[in-house]
């Protein structure tokens, strides 16, 4: 899921969220979530602030964190 949000004083947000379910009890199928915002406010009920990067740069920054999650060899070289 990709959210933008165009605050009320012209400030740029993003949200990025992509879960997986998994399978219980299963090491190769775990419960997965991962969550990316910018333009946030690190202080509860602060105003909006503008995102640190451009919208290219969060999308490409997203695209490689995402991509970069898969299956990974579990047992030591042989």
């Amino acid at each position: 899921m990709l959210e933008r949000v165009r605050e009320l004083n012209f400030t740029t947000g993003f949200g990025f969220m992509w879960e997986m379910r998994g399978q219980k009890d299963d090491p190769l199928q775990p419960y997965l979530l991962l969550q990316m915002e910018t333009g946030t406010n690190p202080n509860a009920g602060g105003k909006p602030v503008e995102t640190s990067l451009h919208q290219d740069a969060v999308l490409a920054l997203w695209d490689r964190i995402s991509s970069s999650i898969r299956l990974r060899p579990s047992a030591p070289p042989g």
